[in-house]
């Protein structure tokens, strides 16, 4: 069974923040920010991204804890937070050997530490132990390398310098949720990069040059789904010229279908009064209280995410009367969100046939939830509001899609489909 957490003492916690802004004010105020606490899901240190309120949790083994000196406990923190800072956990999910990558990621920050932070490795408890250029490649026949390389760097010279590893982590690297966190959280991750861009121009170059080429490193987000998310900032409703939209892109009313039910006679039967027979008609389909049925997607994508307050704003503006919203923001994977709640999830690439994907996912999930064989009809409307940079999408009702879009591209909208421009409703 797995123990409740117990917090750091209140007095050793300020002590510790003093000492963390010795080496930089970054690692107090990180530690400040985040909730450091004991427990024995994790065997030595490790900081998780979580959904609470703090973006990082520090957790520590207490019997682990106890046994470390002051000084290697400042740099256990200390390498935690560079873990966070650099990325690390979307960096190593992209790897296909997780322990090469994990003892990567430690050889970067390790050394990180004492050439840019002021550490020196020689005080630390055990350090010929852990993760060096000189510990990890000692039975290299190659030279040493150099200690100011990337994770990715040092990842690919171990999978071609060394056949065995007999090093130690500093700490413990998760990506599973079921670890009790994720370095991985994308929602926490963001709130981070947040914190550290409120902190004053001056000491973020600082930090950037002392990071050096571990913070140039950007994950690559062209087929990559960040799932990073975002408040919305409150904002008043938009007053939008949907009218029009709805007059002339829409109609009056829903799409037609085809339904089993008795028809006219054919004019060969003219002379038979009154006959009606078996066959196919066609109806407008309306949902239960006469609303249209609406998709709305947001592009959340790396090169769309600085309009996601425009998008959500705007999707609120539809008019509950005439449309029933399903709200989902989008890069190379559908995230659904509530439209009552401003935030959004996104940042990676941008992928269109997912979009399409979707809707049959959710036809599909439809017949699970109802009378068995019912299905949740194809929606009425889609909108796709997006900078029209994507992948090709071929849908099954290409006249329903309406791609407000927020250039001129629209290389990429597919035959049948509507294109709009966003600045034509704002």
């Amino acid at each position: 069974m797995e123990d409740s957490p117990a917090s750091l003492p209140t007095a050793e916690f300020a002590a510790l923040a003093r000492r963390l802004e010795s080496f930089h004010e970054l690692f107090r105020a990180l530690w400040e920010l985040g909730i450091p606490e004991f427990s024995d899901r994790v065997r030595t240190a490790a900081v998780v991204f979580s959904a609470t309120g703090a973006p990082l949790r520090f957790q520590f083994n207490r019997e682990f804890w106890e046994e470390l000196p002051t000084y290697d406990r400042d740099f256990v923190v200390c390498h935690e937070m560079l873990h966070a800072i650099l990325n690390h956990g979307y960096r190593g999910l992209g790897l296909e050997h997780r322990q090469i990558a994990n003892v990567a990621a430690d050889i970067a920050v390790n050394h990180l530490l004492v050439h840019q932070f002021g550490f020196q490795r020689e005080l630390l408890q055990d350090w010929k132990s852990i993760c060096w250029v000189d510990t990890v490649f000692n039975k290299s026949p190659k030279k040493i390398p150099p200690t100011d390389l990337t994770l990715e760097q040092y990842y690919e010279m171990i999978l071609d310098r060394c056949d065995v590893i007999d090093v130690n982590l500093v700490d413990e690297h998760y990506f599973e949720p079921e670890a009790g966190g994720s370095l991985i959280h994308g929602r926490a991750a963001s709130e981070l990069q947040v914190q550290i861009s409120n902190l004053e121009p001056e000491l973020i170059n600082e930090i950037k040059q002392k990071l050096g080429r571990e913070a140039t490193v950007e994950v690559t987000r062209g087929n990559l789904a960040l799932g990073l998310w975002s408040s919305v900032e409150p904002s008043r409703r938009m007053r939008v010229k949907w009218d029009d939209f709805i007059r002339r892109r829409i109609g009056k009313s829903a799409p037609l279908r085809e339904v089993e039910g008795w028809v006219n006679e054919p004019r060969r039967f003219m002379s038979a009064k009154g006959l009606m027979i078996p066959g196919i008609m066609e109806e407008r389909r309306h949902s239960k209280d006469h609303r249209q049925h609406c998709v709305f997607y947001i592009d959340t994508s790396g090169s769309a995410w600085e309009y996601r307050h425009r998008f959500f704003a705007l999707a609120q503006s539809l008019p509950e009367e005439r449309f029933a919203v399903e709200l989902c923001s989008f890069d190379t994977k559908v995230y659904s969100l509530d439209i009552r709640k401003p935030e959004v999830l996104g940042g990676g690439g941008t992928d269109f046939a997912i979009l399409e994907q979707y809707l049959h996912s959710r036809e599909a999930r439809g017949s699970s939830k109802s009378v068995p064989g019912s299905r949740l009809p194809y929606p009425d409307v889609v909108i796709v509001l997006t900078d029209g940079y994507g992948t090709q999408v071929r849908p099954k009702h290409p006249d329903r899609w309406h791609w407000l879009l927020t250039t001129t591209y629209a290389n990429l909208v597919p035959a049948g489909g509507k294109t709009l421009l966003l600045r034509d409703f704002l």
